[in-house]
Parts: structure tokens; C-alpha cells; sequence
């Protein structure tokens, strides 16, 4: 027994098997039937070919295409179930094409049934036949799986594989038994290679109980389909050039035939890449296999992707956005500064940087608030000379002018070079760029509100600085005022004069650094700034006029804090001054200075009247609140905002008619007293 006749006797038993249990199923189909009257075809094929020498070969070939042709309605079947309306005229058309090519192999065979040939192999017009059969086979099998939602290609991954493999076997068979002759190890190892899918088919058939599975034919995969299909049929007829060349060519024939094939594939891998090309292909399969022209969810995604994703700035990728949408390779965004629109960015386009074009003018008015996309080459036709920009000129490359609409104002627009393939504009294409605009639109005014709000952040951080500053400011004139009423009575003591010297100065350097700190609003302070709180309480109280009243308790000399010097040195001066203010003439005013390991705890207490727990939580931090008649009803706020910036907490422990405490809590620095530096 021969091994053509053993592998082809195992193709069968493995195909009765499977039918059987196909058949033995009580839940099937349309698509299930159609499953086991392809494994019976293949049945009959596999023991007809096994008994060629008992058979007439050409009905060997016949029973071979009718195999070929079940599958194909298999194939056919399984991308139509499910998919609805949507499919409707890319199904139609697939199977069109497989009852063709399979009439038209078994209408072949049956001529050679009838005037066999000489040798009883087969003949180049059915090798064709069946290379044609093997290339649709494989486009639907690639559409059948694109067409899948992924979470549900975990049931037909085996299928796909299984018939996919088959009909790849077959197109590199007849493809080489087209070239040259027949390999007869080939033809042997086929019906085995079929019956090694056969695990695969069973597989499937337990992962799909009804072979019910949710297709959808999208624009992509349809797109993908035609290409394989068009490229099958291209190398087929570049094939069947080749065998003319190496026939007839004589000595060139081989050189004639090698070259046609590289050539043929360097044509194809450069039309393939070409965006052109391929945008062409793309138009051409909506126009013809789809009712609408565009996948809505594919857009919208593609839409998101390019305004969110990528490196350049947003305004070029609302460019990119737009013309992506009808393949157009480049633009230019208008964005509009008061009433004008101005050029803010471009992608492969340019335009005049001197450009404006006003609010009011026929091209904005045109826009009809955002409802209306301009085509201006038609515009340039059909328009009267004037209405249209001057900017245009007569030989422009721009085709339409986009408006970016955000609640009824125009925000910009993109104008658009012509698309890469002819496209018709037409009510389609303007709601798909109404879509993409508006979406745009939202990004870019996002955008600004998010700049406007950062630049109102900066302000309010300016004018809060500001105000610090006018308090402290404030202070100084306080003590100056105080030199100026002591200078009537002190003027010629030397010492007094020495101690204006020292106030004028010390105030001159702090009025210097509140300037700093104005023009530095927006800076954060240091993260490891630290400060002496022991050495900046004892510089305080020294310089203070009325030192005499101050009753300093320090426990220990370290007592380093997580706070920038000068903060820390407004916020003590303040609550100082407050407190000698609120203690009338003469009562004292108690600085205590403690702490444990973790914190540095500084108390500053008067002997005044104390306030209602009401003012302290209602009024106290409120800013421009105040119950002095010169003051701003900034220090106690700007105290607490600078505690609290450096990590810290302001208490206040206040009695009507028993005083008040100003209790501050820093956190202690892991820095030793040696290595900060002096209080400035």
C-alpha cells in the first residue's frame, strides 16, 4: 500500500470521526450543518484519492473542488451569522465570490471529466482554479477572526487556525505545482496535514456548542480582506506571466521569470505602504461595501488617541485630529486673539505668519456659529471675488475650513491641505469633522481654562504675598514712626543716635527682603529650610524698644526648627507687638520657649482683656478683619499661613478678662545649633 493512499485513508478517518460526533450533537445550527456536511465532502474526497487507480481522475478533481466549495460556505456562513445588517453587503459580496469560484473550479473539472488529458493531471487552468479558492479562504478566515470582539476570540482561535492552515497548504501546493510540476510529497502529505486539524476542529466544536459567535464586519477588517484578496489575485496573474516567460522565453526564460516575481513583489510592498495608495483602497471599500462610510467607534477612539497621545503640543495634535478624519496630510490652526484669528500652529502647511482674519469676515461668518464647515475649493468657484480670504490665493492647496466650536463660540479653526485620495465631502464627512471639531474644542478650551486658572493661582499667591508684605511694612513704619517721636527728646544722646543707626538699618535690609520675596511669589520655600528659634528670640527682643516688658523663659539654648529664618522672625516680631499692644503701658508681656524631641513649642502671652472663643473661631483669621483702627486685618491671617506653610500649628488660648496665649508648635530640625546658619 502506498503512502498517498495511507495518509489519505487517515485523512478520512479522522473526518468520519469528526462528522459523526458533529452529527451526534442534538443543539445545531445553520453553521453546524453546514460544519458536517464539510467533513463528509472531505470523507468522499480523502477515499476517491486514495483510490485513483480505481476512479476516473477527473472525478477525483470534482470531488476535491466540491470539498473546496463546502468549506467556503462554511467560511462564508460563520462571518454572516450574527452579524446583522451592518455585514449585509460585504457578506453578499464574499459569498458571491466563493459560489463563483467554486462553480466556476467544479464546471472546470467537469470539462476534463469529459475530454480527460493524456498524463491525468491537472491542468493549469484548474491549478488556478484552486489557487483562487485557497486565497478567499484565507481572506475569510482573516475577516472571521479581525471580526471578532477580542474577549470572545478565545472560542474560535482554534477554528481560525485549523481552516486557515488547510487552505495556506493548499495555496503553497498549487502555487508550486503551477510553477513547475506536481510534487507528489506534497500531495501525500496534504490529506495528512488536513487530518492534524482535526483536533483543532474539535476543540472549536466544544468552545462553540452552536457555532454561535458574535461578528461584526468593521471597515478595518474589510479593508484588510480586499488587500489580501487583491494581492492573491496579483500574484497569481504575476505567477501566470512567469510560467509564460520560463515556457516560451527560451534561454531568458528563467532570468525573465525571477525577475518578474522580485519585481512584482517590490510593486506590491510599495503600493502597500503608501498612504496614498492605501487611502484610495480605503475610500474605495466605503463607497462600495458599506452604508456608511465611516466606524463611528473606531473614529471616535483614533480621535481620542491623537489628541491625547503623542509629544507634540496640543495645538498641532487638534491639527493632526481633524485631518486624520479625511485623510489630509496637513493644516494650519487659527486660534482667535481678540477679534482677529491668528496662526498658532502647523502640520506639513504653511501659511503667511502676518495672516489675520478678522471676526466679522465671510469666512468666519461662514462657520454660521460652529454649524458649518467651509469647502473652499468650491467656495473659490462659486464664491464672488472678495467674500473669500485674500491669503487663499488662486493656486492654494487648502481645501475646508473647520470651525472649533465651544458653547457657541468659535474658539479657532483648522484649515485642511486636500486629502491624500479624492474624497467627496459630503454630509457624512461634515458630521465626522463636526464630531472631531467639537471634541477638539473641548481639549483646547480645557486647556485654557487650566493656563487661566494657573495664572489666577499665581496672582492670588502674588497679591496674599502682597498683603504680607503691606503688614509688614506696616510694622516698620511703626518703629520708625517711634524713632521720629523719641528723636524730639533723644536727638543729641549719642546712644540714641547709635540705636537709630542700628533701626534704620535693620529695617532698610528687612524691607529689602520682602522686596525678594514680592518678585520670588511663585517660588516654594526650601524644603529643609531651617532656623533658630532661641537665637531669633533673643535678636527680638534686644532691638525691641520696649524690651524691658518682655519676660523671656527659654528651657535649653537647641532649638533648631523646620522654618525659614525670616518667616519665623515676622511671625514672633508680630505676635510680640501684639502683645505689648493688647497689655496697656506697663503690664509685661511672657515669651516662653520649651519643647520635647520632636517639637519646639513658643508661647508669647499678654495681660490684655482676652477675646470671646466666637471672635477667635469666626473673625480672628479672617483677612482684612481687624478691631484696630490702623490696622489691615492682615497679621493675625498671614501668622497662621506661614506656621502653617513651614508644617507647623498656631493655637490660641484666650479668655475674656484673663488675657491671651498665642501657642506656636514647630516641628524640631534634625540639624545641629552649629550648622545653621546665623539668623540674618
Amino acid at each position: 500500500m502506498s503512502v498517498i493512499v495511507v495518509t489519505h485513508l487517515i485523512c478520512a478517518a479522522a473526518y468520519g470521526a469528526l462528522a459523526v460526533a458533529l452529527f451526534a450533537r442534538r443543539a445545531q445550527g445553520t453553521v453546524g450543518r453546514i460544519l458536517g456536511a464539510a467533513c463528509l465532502v472531505t470523507v468522499v474526497w480523502a477515499l476517491a484519492a486514495s483510490g485513483k487507480g480505481l476512479l476516473p481522475y477527473g472525478l477525483v478533481a470534482v470531488a476535491e473542488s466540491a470539498r473546496n466549495a463546502v468549506w467556503l460556505l462554511f467560511m462564508c456562513s460563520l462571518v454572516t451569522a450574527g452579524s446583522g445588517e451592518r455585514a449585509a453587503p460585504w457578506a453578499r459580496t464574499a459569498t458571491i465570490w466563493a459560489v463563483a469560484l467554486a462553480l466556476a473550479a467544479i464546471a472546470i473539472d467537469l470539462v476534463y471529466v469529459v475530454f480527460p488529458t493524456a498524463d491525468g493531471t491537472l491542468t493549469h487552468p484548474q491549478i488556478l482554479a484552486r489557487i483562487g479558492v485557497a486565497v478567499l479562504g484565507l481572506s475569510l478566515v482573516e475577516n472571521y477572526y479581525r471580526n471578532t470582539d477580542a474577549d470572545r476570540r478565545w472560542f474560535i482561535i482554534p477554528l481560525s487556525i485549523a481552516i486557515g492552515a488547510s487552505f495556506a497548504f493548499d495555496l503553497f501546493y498549487y502555487v508550486d505545482a503551477f510553477l513547475s510540476q506536481p510534487d507528489r510529497a506534497l500531495g501525500a502529505a496534504r490529506p495528512l496535514a488536513d487530518a492534524l486539524t482535526v483536533p483543532l476542529l474539535v476543540v472549536a466544536m466544544a468552545r462553540n456548542a452552536n457555532w454561535q459567535t458574535d461578528i461584526r464586519i468593521s471597515h478595518k477588517a474589510a479593508f484588510h480582506a480586499l488587500t489580501l484578496v487583491s494581492s492573491g489575485i496579483f500574484l497569481v496573474s504575476v505567477a501566470l506571466v512567469g510560467a509564460l516567460f520560463r515556457r516560451y522565453g527560451g534561454q531568458w526564460g528563467i532570468v525573465l521569470q525571477v525577475t518578474s516575481l522580485f519585481g512584482s513583489a517590490v510593486v506590491l510592498a510599495t503600493v502597500m505602504s503608501s498612504e496614498t495608495a492605501r487611502s484610495g483602497i480605503r475610500i474605495g471599500i466605503l463607497r462600495h461595501f458599506f452604508a456608511y462610510r465611516y466606524d463611528y467607534r473606531v473614529e471616535w477612539l483614533r480621535c481620542i488617541d491623537a489628541l491625547t497621545a503623542g509629544s507634540a503640543d496640543l495645538p498641532e495634535r487638534v491639527i493632526r485630529a481633524v485631518a486624520d478624519s479625511v485623510n489630509s496630510p496637513g493644516g494650519v490652526l487659527f486660534q482667535r486673539h481678540d477679534h482677529v484669528y491668528v496662526p498658532s500652529a502647523y502640520w506639513n502647511a504653511e501659511v503667511p505668519a502676518d495672516v489675520r482674519e478678522p471676526a466679522d469676515g465671510a469666512l468666519v461668518a461662514g462657520f454660521r456659529d460652529g454649524r458649518w464647515i467651509v469647502a473652499l475649493r468650491a467656495a473659490a468657484d462659486g464664491v464672488e471675488p472678495g467674500q473669500l480670504p485674500a491669503w487663499l490665493g488662486s493656486g492654494n492647496e487648502f481645501w475646508l475650513a473647520v470651525p472649533l466650536p465651544h458653547r457657541r463660540e468659535i474658539i479657532g479653526f483648522v484649515v485642511l491641505c486636500l486629502p491624500r485620495a479624492p474624497v467627496n465631502p459630503d454630509w457624512e464627512v461634515y458630521d465626522l469633522l463636526r464630531i472631531v471639531a467639537r471634541q477638539a474644542a473641548s481639549y483646547f478650551s480645557e486647556q485654557q481654562a487650566q493656563r487661566a486658572l494657573a495664572d489666577a493661582q499665581m496672582l492670588q499667591e502674588y497679591s496674599k504675598r502682597f498683603a504680607f508684605v503691606i503688614h509688614d511694612i506696616k510694622n516698620l513704619s511703626s518703629q520708625l514712626g517711634l524713632i521720629l517721636s523719641n528723636a524730639r527728646r533723644h536727638a543729641g544722646n549719642p546712644e540714641f543716635q547709635a540705636d537709630v543707626m542700628r533701626t534704620v538699618e535693620n529695617s532698610v535690609a528687612r524691607m529689602n527682603k520682602l522686596l525678594s520675596q514680592l518678585k520670588s511669589a511663585t517660588a516654594a520655600p526650601p524644603v529643609a529650610a531651617v532656623a533658630d528659634a532661641h537665637a531669633i528670640l533673643r535678636e527680638l527682643i534686644a532691638a525691641h524698644p520696649q524690651s524691658d516688658r518682655i519676660d523671656a523663659q527659654c528651657a535649653g539654648s537647641d532649638a533648631v526648627v523646620q522654618m525659614e529664618a525670616e518667616p519665623l522672625r515676622s511671625v514672633l516680631a508680630h505676635l510680640i507687638d501684639n502683645a505689648i499692644e493688647a497689655s496697656g503701658t506697663q503690664a509685661p508681656v511672657t515669651v516662653n520657649l520649651g519643647g520635647d524631641d520632636e517639637r519646639i513649642t513658643i508661647e508669647v502671652a499678654d495681660q490684655g482683656s482676652g477675646m470671646e472663643a466666637n471672635f477667635v473661631r469666626d473673625e480672628l483669621f479672617r483677612p482684612f478683619r481687624s478691631t484696630k483702627d490702623s490696622g489691615f486685618g492682615i497679621g493675625a491671617f498671614q501668622t497662621r499661613e506661614l506656621v502653617r506653610a513651614a508644617g507647623g500649628q498656631l493655637d490660641v488660648v484666650s479668655r475674656p478678662g484673663a488675657g491671651t496665649t498665642m501657642r506656636i508648635v514647630l516641628r524640631r530640625a534634625s540639624h545641629r545649633v552649629s550648622e545653621v546658619s546665623p539668623a540674618a
